[in-house]
């Protein structure tokens, strides 16, 4: 059921605000080249880093706040594997966001899997802590959370990154 929300959700960013980078990698900024970048680190039952991306649907600013929602997609490529780092900011109304879970748990739904779902899905629960921001040019931001367990509950791991998306606005 939530790879169908997931699925859904990402269907309606793109339906919304059209494909994403194009496969593009993380090389230059964001803001200026026209690619997407990501700074990430993941720890615990699974680990790697990166700063590499193969592609990334980021949220339109000027679009985002009519739907509630803030949602970027980014495609991690780590060990060679691509992985797929949602987030999705509920009942957002545009502007900066600060989180910090557990207690804005019912604004944020965050998934780490990978890109063709063939292994472990970690996912925010009550039980995860940490933090999500959005900048105040909406187009970048950074997670920095601990504790989020697989969806069978038999792994944990800490997902902590930055991106920067096209500006938009």
């Amino acid at each position: 059921m939530r790879s169908a929300w997931i699925a859904l959700a990402a269907t309606l960013l793109v339906a919304a605000c059209g494909p994403g980078d194009g496969g593009q990698s993380s090389s230059g900024n964001g803001n200026n080249g026209g690619s997407a970048t990501i700074d990430i680190t993941v720890s615990g039952d699974f680990s790697g880093s990166s700063t590499q991306l193969s592609k990334s649907s980021c949220a339109d600013a000027s679009i985002a706040p009519s739907a509630k929602t803030y949602v970027v997609e980014l495609y991690p490529v780590i060990a060679g594997k691509t992985y797929d780092a949602f987030l999705q900011v509920k009942s957002w109304k545009g502007g900066v966001v600060a989180l910090n879970l557990p207690a804005d748990q019912d604004k944020v739904f965050m998934t780490f899997t990978t890109a063709d779902n063939s292994g472990s899905a970690w996912t925010n629960t009550s039980d995860t802590t940490g933090t999500v921001n959005v900048a105040a040019d909406l187009s970048s931001g950074d997670v920095d959370v601990k504790g989020m367990p697989t969806t069978s509950n038999t792994s944990k791991a800490d997902v902590k990154y930055k991106w920067t998306c096209p500006a938009t606005h």
